[in-house]
């Protein structure tokens, strides 16, 4: 599957933490998509998209992605993002068609402009560590799940990795391990 990646999924160490695995960097191509803009998302190190006639989101183009890729994928853009395709273009001048993660409607945005380079140097470091956090709920609770229990843990002050541990021990014991 061919995806146009244009906030945090650009950056090669949030890909790796999010696929489990490095990157499939032969199939990295730099690419634009016109007719949009990107925003902030409020309250959040992250963008969306905004249509904008006058407008063009610079990017990259990953293509091999399997299931398990996008399984995970999926599972890190949460309930925020559903998936659309759209038309790309190539700095060769061509245009493909790829897909994008775009706002389900659920998160509220700012006007503000989101910046990649900005962004790598004042947030990303902060997002590895969150990335690092929510990819651990992966593979034990489903996405509702784990945006619950992550929602529930922030508003009581409970350690997020004490969360997880306990999703762990419970799954550990649910399958006899040791028994």
């Amino acid at each position: 599957m061919r995806f146009f990646f244009f906030g945090s999924l650009r950056d090669q160490d949030v890909l790796r933490q999010v696929l489990g695995r490095p990157p499939p960097l032969h199939s990295l191509r730099a690419a634009v998509l016109p007719g949009h803009r990107l925003v902030c998302v409020r309250n959040e190190a992250f963008p969306m998209l905004l249509a904008d006639a006058e407008g063009r989101v610079e990017g990259e183009v990953v293509e091999g992605l399997g299931a398990a890729d996008m399984d995970r994928i999926r599972f890190f853009e949460s309930v925020e993002y559903g998936i659309e395709r759209v038309e790309v273009g190539l700095q060769s001048g061509d245009w493909i068609e790829a897909h994008i993660f775009a706002s389900s409607g659920r998160a509220a945005h700012d006007d503000e402009p989101w910046d990649y380079v900005a962004w790598q140097r004042e947030e990303k470091l902060e997002l590895l560590r969150i990335t690092d956090l929510w990819m651990q709920f992966y593979g034990l609770v489903g996405i509702d799940e784990a945006d619950r229990l992550w929602d529930e843990a922030v508003a009581a002050g409970r350690p997020l990795r004490q969360v997880i541990d306990d999703l762990r021990a419970t799954a550990v014991a649910g399958r006899g391990v040791g028994a």
